[in-house]
């Protein structure tokens, strides 16, 4: 219960964010929780899907004429499964 909190408890503090940058960090976090809640994978190997669906998505936008490409995004959407990771193992 306590690691649940605590993911949602940063999720939560966001507010002073960009709207663009909460967006990824909410995906990252949403895609971390489900994999570490809903399987067998551990917390580091959960932390690969994030990773994958980050730069997959950052590839997409340079690629494509949908969006710019931008290295921030790949940090936002990394940050709270990061953290969320090394509190879990602290």
């Amino acid at each position: 219960m306590r690691k649940i909190l605590f993911i949602l408890l940063l999720s939560f503090n966001l507010y002073a964010l960009e709207k663009d940058s909460v967006q990824h960090a909410v995906a990252g976090t949403i895609i971390y929780a489900s994999c570490y809640f809903f399987t067998d994978y551990n917390e580091a190997e959960c932390l690969i899907p994030v990773a994958v669906a980050a730069v997959g998505k950052e590839a997409y936008d340079y690629y494509s004429d949908d969006g710019t490409a931008e290295l921030k995004d790949v940090v936002a959407t990394m940050a709270i499964p990061l953290i969320s990771f090394s509190v879990i193992k602290w």
